[in-house]
């Protein structure tokens, strides 16, 4: 695990200068070491957090006369395999690093080494013959690679900071990026924030060649998995899931540090568990976080898990002070607009595991592979009332309407007015985006100042949201499509980016063992009757995990912050962006919407959390990198 960067331009007399600030900037991804390669065409290098080979895996790493070079971010899990394959065929190794495989992959296989690799990965090879530059993001986009492409100059890095390091990058922000990201709370790929940075999409790589990026993608669904729930009996399909599961997890505890599991209490975390307490022959290590408001809080369900499987189980409590003392050391570290709050305490816990253990599993993946998000029983009912009863909509309407505010965790009000929202739409995808969003196209238009909108091509955030993804989830059914939208975008581009970020800002590696592609693949071509609200997860696990584990509904991980915004001391940390004068130097917003969504905040008139919280997280941004 580390972070790297790179840079091919014909400023060959400072191009180390400029990777050593790139570097600098990444230092935290990889504390341990520093490693460079500069030769006349290209220059790169990587801040190396040592997980696997401590002692003789230092990167860069080369093939055996030193005519490949490669530099990666993440693990590569099937290393032990491919290697004892590679030596077969005549390659010689000089470290047991899993990294090392990369060059002598490509030597053997070329490009089509991505047939073969299984991990989460972002990785840069520089073939000095063919003077040609691979640079790689894995499958779902575990690990992040960010790019830029202009004037004949090519760079690359981890995270976007570094490429802002170069002295010919124009700080200009992307319009589309901007609307995307107050419709989704997020930046999807391929946009960045910045007009002239861009991410490369998970499942994609890029040859650059005499000038020229050619972008390509090496897998999707479509092309590995054809459908067979409707062809095999329930007893098979549980036997092979469960042996992939538990090989997966099994592949994902090789590690030469300390390792541990977060543990929520939820029936995802909980497997992993119950796994890796089958495979470890030390005593298990886990980590959970807590909160003093009751709706919030899963700590209890964490120390059931705990006894029941005898691990030593270390738990935090977050608090609203943990919240003002973090908003700042965390904020000024993203280098992005991102407004999912949970990664303060993903920080958090990050930050005390990283006193035990360097690495750590995380349960990401399972809601999305599982359709286990409330949102596709939603689906279900709009559909159901946009093709029967579509009179009935002013009813729910009408009750939403009238619904006091409450500020707990998932609330029924916040349900039932979440789902009116979306519930008009037609299109599954605009529905989709609007309940999982912040802002609809119509309240951008109040959002952003008269001024800023002349800025805006017309193009509205649902129109460039379905262009980047809703295209490629294939002719399959309308549910698959929405699983595919929520892979490549909510998993990806939010909850993998908050799990890569707050852990990397500790130095602690994670690992994701439910995306594990041949696991994910299996999955993803059984039958929805199968799978749907995580059936076959819970099937394996009956008897295994506690009842009142298996049996618990969804919970996410978010914080109390509509409840925290009323403290002083919180809403002094933010304040600042709601002063009128403030928002009119700016020039992005609207003043009286702004303190309209606020008003109506504090006064307990409506929940605007998504709204606020979307805003205040784009300002710390703009104030850290813009200006």
């Amino acid at each position: 695990m580390c972070g790297i960067c790179g840079i091919k331009t014909t400023f060959s007399d400072k191009r180390d200068q400029y990777v050593e600030g790139m570097l600098d900037s990444l230092y935290y991804r990889g504390p341990d070491e520093k490693g460079v390669y500069h030769d006349d065409n290209i220059s790169f290098g990587m801040r190396r957090l040592s997980i696997i080979d401590l002692k003789t895996g230092s990167q860069p790493i080369y093939n055996e006369n030193k005519t490949v070079v490669v530099v990666c971010n993440g693990e590569i899990y099937n290393f032990q395999t491919l290697r004892d394959s590679l030596i077969q065929k005549g390659h010689h190794f000089y470290t047991d690093s899993d990294t090392e495989v990369l060059v002598h992959l490509y030597e053997e296989y070329g490009e089509k080494l991505f047939d073969l690799i299984k991990g989460m990965f972002s990785f840069a090879i520089w073939d000095k013959n063919k003077k040609t530059l691979l640079v790689a993001r894995d499958r779902f986009g575990i690990k992040p690679l960010y790019y830029f492409d202009k004037n004949g100059t090519f760079a690359f890095a981890s995270e976007s900071k570094a490429l802002l390091r170069l002295p010919f990058f124009s700080k200009e922000l992307d319009n589309d990026a901007l609307s995307l990201y107050f419709s989704l709370e997020y930046v999807p790929s391929p946009y960045s924030i910045w007009k002239d940075i861009h991410k490369l999409r998970p499942a994609h790589y890029i040859l650059y060649k005499d000038g020229e990026a050619d972008i390509r993608r090496y897998w999707d669904f479509k092309d590995n998995t054809t459908l067979r729930g409707n062809r095999r009996s329930i007893g098979s399909i549980r036997e092979e899931f469960s042996e992939l599961l538990a090989r997966s997890v099994k592949e994902h505890l090789i590690s030469d540090v300390p390792l541990g599991v977060f543990l929520s209490g939820g029936i995802d975390s909980s497997t992993l568990v119950a796994l890796a307490t089958q495979c470890s022959r030390q005593k298990l290590s886990t980590f959970s976080i807590g909160f003093e408001e009751k709706s919030f809080d899963e700590s209890k369900y964490a120390y059931m898990v705990s006894r029941h499987f005898g691990t030593g189980h270390h738990s935090y409590e977050y608090t609203k002070s943990d919240f003002i003392n973090d908003f700042h050391d965390v904020t000024s570290m993203l280098d992005e607009p991102f407004a999912d709050l949970s990664i303060f305490p993903t920080y958090a816990l990050s930050r005390f595991s990283r006193n035990s253990i360097k690495v750590a599993l995380s349960g990401e993946g399972a809601d999305e592979l599982f359709m286990g998000y409330p949102t596709y029983p939603a689906h279900q009912y709009a559909g159901f009332l946009n093709r029967y009863l579509p009179r009935a909509k002013w009813a729910v309407k009408y009750l939403a309407d009238r619904l006091p505010a409450s500020f707990g965790y998932f609330s029924l009000d916040f349900k039932i007015k979440q789902f009116a929202r979306g519930m008009y739409q037609q299109d599954p995808t605009a529905r989709h985006m609007q309940w999982m969003g912040a802002f609809t196209s119509c309240e951008l238009e109040n959002l952003f100042s008269g001024k800023f909108r002349r800025r805006l091509a017309g193009k509205t955030s649902e129109d460039a949201f379905i262009s980047i993804i809703a295209s490629e989830a294939g002719a399959g059914s309308e549910f698959k499509k929405l699983q595919y939208i929520d892979i490549f975008t909510y998993l990806s581009e939010d909850l993998l980016v908050k799990s890569d970020r707050a852990s990397m800002f500790s130095s602690l590696e994670v690992r994701v063992p439910y995306l594990d592609h041949e696991l994910a693949e299996f999955i993803w071509g059984l039958d929805r009757s199968v799978i749907y609200q995580k059936k076959l997860l819970k099937n394996i696990m009956k008897g295994i995990l506690p009842y009142s584990i298996l049996h618990r509904p969804k919970k996410g991980f978010p914080i109390p912050f509509s409840l925290w915004m009323k403290d002083k001391k919180v809403f002094n940390t933010i304040k600042e962006f709601f002063d009128r004068d403030y928002i009119d130097r700016q020039g992005i917003f609207d003043p009286g919407y702004i303190n309209n969504l606020l008003d109506e905040q504090l006064s307990g008139k409506k929940e605007n959390r998504k709204k606020i919280r979307t805003y205040v997280m784009f300002q710390t941004w703009h104030k850290n990198w813009h200006y």
